[in-house]
Formats: structure tokens, C-alpha cells, sequence
């Protein structure tokens, strides 16, 4: 593999699709960096456990009577790079922001302050990324478990209030979300698997139909890849520097 500067792909497609390459990330990557564990809630009482596949590496994380966890093994958003660390942030629409409190349809973060509001999404290399809104905590692990498999594992968070305090905040969004409906960009079609609202699924539909691209003959990288898929380039340049500084 050779790196030309702002250039395109700089892994080969076999990196997506053979068992070989999958093998050396396996070593290389997953096994050599951190891995999500789970939530302290996870570990509640003595005797509890968490097993983990990290990599090649099988862990468990218990709860020790010792009440100590031991472990044995669109325009304004701004984007970049932190290390091998992605981050991206969006803010608020200003008329959704400006009635937040009544428009959110789930209760707010208390403590977040309003003009720091907004989509908050670091991935953390390799495969874990973060989501924060104005009402909810998220994680999405993403799990290999094959050259063309991946688990996305999501677990989310809201505030720890009474079920009548969410209805009463639903029932106080229903006036800003009154009028959208079908899909987010009006395209009439309701079912496009693009216009869902759902980040998560719009990306996993793409990375599906992205994997599918490449048992195509006819398959080459976009001309505006170099311009607008700076984040897939660093992230692969990420992947090159640990398999090859990590292959034995």
C-alpha cells in the first residue's frame, strides 16, 4: 500500500471484503486497541460479569464482592480529526433551538448549557462511537464478526425522570412536530431508506449497499471522493499505520 497525499482510496478493496485482511485487523487493530466494555449499571451486584470479544482476546470483567470492577484482560457542523479520533458536531436549527424546551419530544439534559446543544457524534477509533443530543446519550459499538459483517450494537440514555414527566414533554413537542410528516427532505416517498430521520439507519443502508459495490467489476472510487470523503481517507490512513506498524 503506498499513501499519495488527499488521495483515494488508500486501502484496496480487498480490505472490505477478503478473510485475509480481516484476519490482520483482527490482530492488529482490535486486539491492540480499547474496546467497550459495557455501563457500570451492567456490573450492579457482586457477582455480576461482562464477557467480551475484543479482537482475539476474551475478556471478563466481574464485580468482586471487593465493591472494586477488576478486569482481566449540514453546513454548520464541524468535523475532524483528534489523533486517530473522528469528531462531529451539528447545531440546533434555530427555530427548533429557540423553543427547545417545549419542542424537544423528550425531556432535556438538564445540564447542558443551551447554546452548547446540538449533535454531538465522536468516534472513537476504531469502533466506537458516541452520540449526544438535547434529550438522549448514546453509544454504537460497532462489533466485527466477519469481512463482510459488522454488529452495531446501540445503547442509549435519557434523563431519570417519572413516565408522566415524558408524556408531559411529548405532548408539549406535538405543536413543533405537528406539521412533518413523510419523509425529512420531501421527496414524496415515505419508505426512501434515506430520508428516515434515523442517522443510524441511513448509515448502515449505505455502508450495505457501499459493501455490495464492491463485488462489481465496474466499481471505482467517485470523482468527488477526494473533496467531500476526507474522513473515510484519514480513517483508512488510520487502519494502514496500525496494520502495518502491528503486523508481526
Amino acid at each position: 500500500m503506498t499513501i499519495m497525499a488527499n488521495q483515494m482510496p488508500v486501502l484496496p478493496v480487498e480490505a472490505y471484503t477478503s478473510q485475509s485482511w480481516f484476519d490482520r485487523e483482527m490482530e492488529a487493530i482490535f486486539s491492540r486497541t480499547w474496546q467497550m466494555a459495557g455501563f457500570v449499571e451492567d456490573l450492579i451486584d457482586p457477582g455480576d460479569y461482562i464477557t467480551i470479544q475484543a479482537g482475539l482476546n476474551n475478556i471478563l470483567v466481574p464485580h468482586l464482592h471487593s465493591e472494586t470492577l477488576y478486569m482481566y484482560a449540514h453546513r454548520q457542523q464541524k468535523t475532524g480529526f483528534a489523533g486517530h479520533h473522528f469528531h462531529f458536531f451539528e447545531p440546533l436549527s434555530a427555530d427548533y433551538l429557540d423553543g427547545i424546551e417545549n419542542n424537544s419530544p423528550l425531556p432535556l439534559i438538564d445540564h447542558i448549557p443551551k447554546d452548547k446543544i446540538g449533535a454531538y457524534v465522536p468516534m472513537l477509533f476504531p469502533n466506537l462511537g458516541l452520540s449526544e443530543t438535547e434529550s438522549s446519550w448514546s453509544t454504537f459499538y460497532v462489533i466485527p464478526v466477519a469481512p463482510e459483517k459488522s454488529i452495531v450494537e446501540l445503547r442509549t440514555k435519557v434523563m431519570p425522570v417519572s413516565d408522566w414527566q415524558f408524556m408531559a414533554q411529548e405532548w408539549k413537542s406535538w405543536n413543533f412536530f405537528k406539521n412533518f410528516k413523510g419523509d425529512k427532505y420531501r421527496t414524496g416517498n415515505p419508505d426512501d431508506p434515506l430520508a428516515s430521520g434515523d442517522f443510524m439507519a441511513e448509515d448502515i443502508y449505505v455502508c450495505e449497499q457501499q459493501q455490495r459495490s464492491f463485488k462489481s467489476p465496474y466499481f471505482s472510487v467517485g470523482a468527488i471522493a477526494k473533496d467531500l470523503e476526507q474522513s473515510v481517507y484519514q480513517y483508512q490512513r488510520n487502519v494502514q499505520a496500525f496494520v502495518e506498524d502491528n503486523s508481526q
